[in-house]
């Protein structure tokens, strides 16, 4: 879930997050919340049925531009009432999609530090949305 919460936490605890009403995703009801983290606004879809996971977020600049969303495409059910976001997109504000696929997940376990190491294959160009610049990995 942290791959794509998008702040979340420090909305919460600012005290910025607001209920600005529901909305159907899908067949799922959701509660609208939004708030902000360091002057930027964010917005989320929080689906009531489903351990208040986030069906959608997105993600503004200071002058309100959409900068990205995410959308859940899929979740699944764990360990009797944790739901996990298995499948989801990113779609940045130049047209760039992401789609992300989590293909096992495990609750409650040890995780070492080597699980996080990122690799980029050579070519690969990465735009940072918060600075508006990238970079190609040599």
């Amino acid at each position: 879930y942290a791959v794509w919460d998008t702040q979340w936490d420090k909305v919460i605890m600012n005290g910025t997050a607001k209920l600005v009403g529901t909305e159907m995703i899908g067949m799922h009801l959701c509660h609208i919340v939004q708030g902000e983290v360091d002057s930027l606004p964010y917005k989320a879809w929080f689906d009531l049925e489903r351990g208040f996971m986030p069906l959608r977020t997105q993600m503004f600049s200071p002058q309100g531009e959409l900068r990205s969303t995410y959308e859940t495409i899929e979740l699944q059910k764990f360990g009797g009432d944790i739901w996990f976001p298995m499948k989801g997109t990113v779609r940045g504000r130049i047209g760039q999609v992401t789609t992300i696929f989590i293909d096992e997940v495990k609750i409650n376990q040890g995780v070492s530090d080597s699980m996080f190491v990122l690799t980029w294959a050579t070519g690969t160009n990465i735009w940072d949305e918060f600075l508006n610049a990238g970079i190609t990995v040599p």
